[in-house]
């Protein structure tokens, strides 16, 4: 079966490129679409770094047609350059495969994705084929399962299970969907912090939210059992050098590869729970909020979070979890006052401290770098610590 067309993504590191370049090379594609983001001016060498990847990627010898979406400027975002290249490509082609430059594929891979693009092509349930298991060589009856991945490092789709659902800044998100996740004791708090921190611009990927549409419209991965890609990228973005090498996230790195043969396919088209479980396990790492628990001088108050930063939003999550009643926040930085943060008005403390003894009123510091300079404000206005607020 000839190769689909691939698009790879590459950017500053060209000994990834090659690497993969190498893979697609032996795959020979008719159609390969290149796609670079531009160097980022205050990165020194960046430029050459970025100018050698474009032309290693470009560097085809054998019959094939290929397009580039180069950019002069960077895009200031690697997740919004990677969701512009994903919508370039599909804007061109139905299908195909898309490959990032730390994402190293085995030979098994480019096949695996060519026989599920044709087999899946009408199912719209479907929404794309994933290559990377970091399970390893998963043991079952069959050759693939239907999953709710928790990484996309080396996928394969269609244009109308992309174009019409994908939003990177997940436009119309709804936390009502976070239930469709399984297994939600384990997985559902992960899911609702990782997009609160999308949602908030603290975190630069483009890969959750296409895995959150695919939840939310029902829809399921094709994943091998067996892991198709090695993700090389270990001073990228999201991983470092400095990582402890028994450290969850460094596990999922430069794993070993199988190879695929005569593919046994599942009788029905469902979430297979059991591997959809152990992928949770392997990248979670039991994520839980913190327990919190209010003085019970709390109770039927309107509490305040004074913070808005990361501790403040896992703070936000485990109150209401618990059924508190949460009427916003509170922050001195004068760029948030005013406006909703996730869902939540902040207030100026001038605001909430005028009106605090007319009504019934609780503050709870939610920031640990702040905490004790906020609680010495809190007792020049003559509140009590406990009784009138909390220091987590």
């Amino acid at each position: 079966m000839p190769c689909p067309p691939i698009l790879f993504i590459v950017f500053n590191r060209p000994k990834y490129t090659k690497r993969v370049f190498a893979a697609i090379r032996k795959a020979k594609p008719s159609k390969l679409y290149i796609a670079c983001d531009g160097a980022r001016r205050n990165i020194h060498g960046e430029l050459e770094q970025v100018n050698e990847s474009r032309k290693i990627a470009t560097n085809v010898d054998w019959n094939c047609t290929v397009k580039t979406f180069f950019r002069n400027e960077n895009s200031g975002s690697a997740g919004k350059g990677v969701e512009e290249a994903i919508n370039w490509f599909y804007k061109n082609e139905p299908e195909g495969i898309i490959l990032e430059h730390d994402c190293v594929p085995n030979s098994s891979f480019f096949q695996f994705c060519a026989e599920m693009l044709e087999k899946y092509r009408n199912n719209k349930n479907v929404f794309g084929i994933v290559g990377y298991n970091p399970l390893g060589n998963y043991k079952g009856s069959k050759d693939y399962y239907f999953t709710q991945p928790m990484m996309l490092w080396g996928i394969a789709g269609w244009a109308n299970r992309w174009l019409p659902f994908y939003s990177f800044s997940l436009k119309n998100y709804n936390r009502k969907y976070l239930k469709n996740f399984y297994p939600q004791n384990m997985v559902y708090d992960f899911w609702e912090h990782a997009l609160d921190l999308m949602i908030l611009g603290k975190i630069d990927t483009w890969d959750y939210q296409y895995i959150f549409q695919c939840v939310a419209n029902n829809g399921l991965f094709v994943q091998s059992n067996k892991n198709l890609i090695s993700n090389i990228g270990i001073d990228g973005i999201h991983f470092t050098p400095n990582m402890p090498k028994n450290s969850s996230g460094r596990k999922l790195l430069c794993t070993k590869t199988y190879e695929l043969h005569k593919l046994k396919h599942p009788q029905k088209i469902e979430l297979n729970k059991g591997i959809t479980k152990e992928l949770a396990k392997v990248r979670i790492d039991n994520f839980k909020y913190p327990n919190i628990v209010l003085p019970k001088t709390a109770k039927n108050k309107q509490i305040y979070l004074w913070g808005t930063g990361d501790f403040g939003i896992l703070t936000l999550r485990a109150l209401e979890h618990k059924n508190y009643k949460i009427l916003g926040f509170i922050d001195s930085n004068k760029l948030l006052q005013k406006k909703e943060f996730l869902d939540y008005m902040v207030f100026s403390p001038k605001t909430i401290l005028q009106k605090f003894h007319s009504n019934k009123i609780f503050i709870v510091i939610s920031t640990k770098k702040y905490a004790e300079e906020i609680k010495e404000i809190l007792i020049e206005n003559k509140l009590k610590e406990d009784l009138d607020f909390y220091l987590l």
